[in-house]
């Protein structure tokens, strides 16, 4: 027998939280989470990387932890735990995505499919005669 997360939403019944959940899963009966935690058993925290309400609550979906408000600046990903990559300018990207929102960073080009960030002509030739010096060097 499982036991109620002790984040799932309560009940006020005649003055006196009560928590409801499935007897056999923990699930929480309402469905509803307190603010900042979800899975069915709301016992997984918002990810850390969201942003929050105006409260200052970190907010994510129930079922799957996508982050309500957004990433904070430099991550992506539904649950906002990926680092944009450092080809974008201040390693700023898009919440779910990694689109470089304020263009890419010295030295990249952003494809036209989807705003990525690609070396221009010009530094890949660079990179690789860094490269072939480098061999050089060795033999």
């Amino acid at each position: 027998m499982q036991t109620c997360s002790a984040f799932c939403q309560p009940t006020v019944e005649q003055g006196v939280n009560m928590l409801y959940c499935d007897k056999t899963t923990g699930a929480c009966s309402q469905g509803v989470c307190q603010v900042g935690y979800w899975r069915a058993d709301c016992t997984q925290a918002c990810h850390a990387n969201c942003l929050t309400d105006t409260n200052g609550n970190r907010v994510c979906e129930i079922l799957n932890g996508r982050c309500t408000y957004g990433c904070k600046d430099t991550f992506y990903g539904t649950v906002c735990n990926e680092t944009c990559s450092i080809r974008c300018k201040n390693r700023m990207c898009k919440n779910f995505a990694n689109n470089c929102d304020r263009g890419c960073s010295d030295g990249y080009l952003a494809t036209a499919a989807a705003g990525h960030a690609v070396r221009t002509a010009e530094e890949t030739r660079n990179a690789s005669r860094t490269t072939e010096h480098a061999l050089k060097d060795v033999n």
